[in-house]
């Protein structure tokens, strides 16, 4: 596949290169097989600990969420650095996956509903106080959202950036 035939958000995937928030590492669809598995665990232990431990119940969430995004774009031969944070592999994802020119699947946006649930929770002053619902209420979506990127990987070519 040649740039110009590269899907979806292709500039925006570039800046976040450019912005050092990702940079290009080999492409391993085993390696990302491997995050699938370990975000559907994840997923898994969010619902077990969710009732005693709402706050690892959300972390759990926000883990199985991350590395199901982290999957995609090591597939693509893409990870996320450090300045990327947990932030750039959903704005990756956002304008990757997108359903029409600009609306992104509904599966992504449980992302930033779970981090920004954990974030508050973790580092917020403390002021937020997770409870089970909160986990359950988010548990479907991140199954989906985890699902969608397990379909994904094996199938997304690996990128190359355009060399103008």
């Amino acid at each position: 596949m040649t740039p110009a035939e590269w899907p979806h958000g292709r500039a925006e995937v570039e800046a976040l290169l450019r912005g050092r928030r990702l940079e290009q590492v080999p492409p391993s669809t085993d390696n990302a097989r491997a995050l699938i598995t370990k975000a559907r665990q994840h997923l898994v232990t969010a619902e077990a600990v969710a009732p005693t431990d709402p706050d690892i119940g959300m972390d759990a969430l926000h883990n199985a969420n991350r590395k199901a995004l982290e999957a995609v774009l090591l597939d693509q031969g893409l990870r996320t650095t450090r300045d990327g944070g947990h932030t750039a592999p959903y704005e990756a994802a956002k304008a990757q996956l997108r359903t029409t020119a600009r609306t992104a699947r509904p599966e992504l946006f449980v992302y930033e509903v779970v981090r920004r649930l954990r974030h508050g929770a973790d580092y917020a002053s403390y002021e937020l106080r997770l409870a089970a619902s909160d986990v359950a209420d988010n548990l479907e979506d991140s199954r989906a959202l985890v699902e969608v990127c397990a379909r994904l990987v094996g199938s997304m070519p690996a990128f190359l950036p355009d060399s103008r």
